[in-house]
């Protein structure tokens, strides 16, 4: 069995090094904060954020898309995703999308090896500024929107008669 190749056989340990692995490393959600985010640009759902952890030659790189729905593009929003000692910074295209390198605290590139290791679960992202606004405080923004559109009161805005019409 000498001089056989890799390629011989039907199982092997290890990745495919013939193409980049699009398994990411880690992947969660995340909520975009109204009060740090410029007006008309952005769903104001909840986790409408996706970010991932992958290997960018041989470096951790985080690529993050925010969901964008005004008229607005989201060109030049700050982006900042922290874990622990690790973190890493850009700003949104005009599609709501970004990547960018991670650091540790010593502002070193993370490696593969330690991206694999570290634990994600504590991730977060912010898009904009950093303000105090919890999700308790969206959740009851919404529910007064909804309650309005349910019922306008006789001093609605057009807008809100439209918005009740069309079901929103």
């Amino acid at each position: 069995m000498l001089g056989r190749a890799r390629d011989d056989y039907a199982f092997a340990a290890g990745p495919d090094v013939s193409r980049p692995s699009s398994t990411p490393i880690a992947a969660g959600v995340a909520s975009i904060r109204w009060g740090g985010v410029p007006p008309g640009i952005f769903d104001a759902a909840e986790d409408t954020v996706d970010w991932t952890i992958r290997v960018g030659k041989a470096v951790a790189v985080a690529g993050v898309r925010a969901a964008t729905i005004g008229p607005q593009p989201a060109a030049g929003v700050a982006v900042r995703l922290v874990c622990g000692a690790l973190s890493g910074a850009g700003v949104l295209d005009a599609g709501g999308r970004a990547g960018f390198a991670l650091v540790d605290s010593r502002e070193q590139p993370v490696t593969e090896t330690a991206a694999w290791q570290h634990d994600w679960a504590s991730a977060s992202v912010l898009i904009g500024a950093d303000v105090d606004e919890s999700r308790q405080t969206r959740d009851r923004v919404r529910r007064f929107a909804r309650a309005r559109l349910a019922r306008p009161p006789g001093d609605a805005f057009l807008a809100e008669i439209l918005a009740a019409e069309s079901d929103y």
